[in-house]
C-alpha cells in the first residue's frame, strides 16, 4: 500500500507514487515544447493551459509546474524525496510553503547537477525562496487594493441605488402610483 500525503491543499489523501505519476505525465507532454526561458507570454499560457488539465498539481505545486515548463527541469527522483520530505514536513503557513518550494529546486537542481557544492545549491534555493516572496508580497499587495476599491465601489453603488430609490420615491410618477394603488386596493370603503 502506497502511502498518503497529507497536505493542506490536497482535496483528498493521495499517495506521492500518485503525485509522481502526474508530474511525470505533464512534463512528457511538455518536455518537447517551445523552449525560450523568457518568453514569459508563452510559458504564461502554457501554465495556464496545464492549469486547466491538472488543476490540483498546478494549485499544490506551482513551482514544479513552473520548472517543467521554463527550463524543461524534472526529474522523478528529485521529485519524491521532495514529496517525501513535505509528507513527514507539511507546510502550515505561507512562509512553509514557500520555503517548501525552495526546497525543491534545492533538490532538482542537485540531481541536474550533482557537482554543485552545497552552498551554491543553498545560493539558488536562497535566491528562488527570496524572489518567491517579493512575488507573494506584490500578490498580497494588489489583492488588498483590489479588495479596497471592491469594497468603495460597492458602498458607492449601495449610496447611488439608496439615492436613485429617494428620487424615484419624490418624484410624480411614484405619487401616481402610489395612488393607483390605493384607488386598487381602498379599504376605506368597507
Amino acid at each position: 500500500m502506497a502511502a498518503t500525503l497529507s497536505i493542506s491543499n490536497e482535496k483528498n489523501n493521495v499517495s506521492v507514487d500518485d503525485i509522481l505519476k502526474e508530474g511525470i505525465l505533464i512534463f512528457k507532454k511538455y518536455k518537447d515544447t517551445v523552449n525560450d526561458p523568457y518568453n514569459q507570454k508563452l510559458i504564461e499560457q502554457m501554465f495556464q493551459q496545464v492549469r486547466q488539465e491538472h488543476p490540483d498539481f498546478t494549485q499544490s505545486y506551482p513551482i514544479v509546474v513552473r520548472y517543467i515548463l521554463q527550463f524543461k527541469m524534472f526529474n522523478e527522483k528529485a521529485f519524491r524525496r521532495w514529496l517525501n520530505f513535505i509528507k513527514v514536513n507539511p507546510w502550515k503557513t505561507e512562509q512553509d510553503y514557500i520555503n517548501a518550494h525552495g526546497d525543491y529546486v534545492f533538490v532538482l537542481w542537485k540531481e541536474y547537477h550533482p557537482k554543485l557544492s552545497r552552498k551554491e545549491l543553498q545560493n539558488i534555493r536562497s535566491n528562488v525562496v527570496k524572489e518567491l516572496m517579493t512575488q507573494h508580497k506584490t500578490f498580497k499587495k494588489y489583492h488588498a487594493e483590489a479588495e479596497k476599491k471592491v469594497e468603495a465601489e460597492t458602498e458607492a453603488n449601495k449610496i447611488a441605488v439608496k439615492n436613485e430609490l429617494l428620487e424615484f420615491l419624490q418624484s410624480d410618477t411614484a405619487k401616481e402610483l402610489l395612488e393607483r394603488f390605493d384607488n386598487r386596493f381602498d379599504l376605506t370603503e368597507e
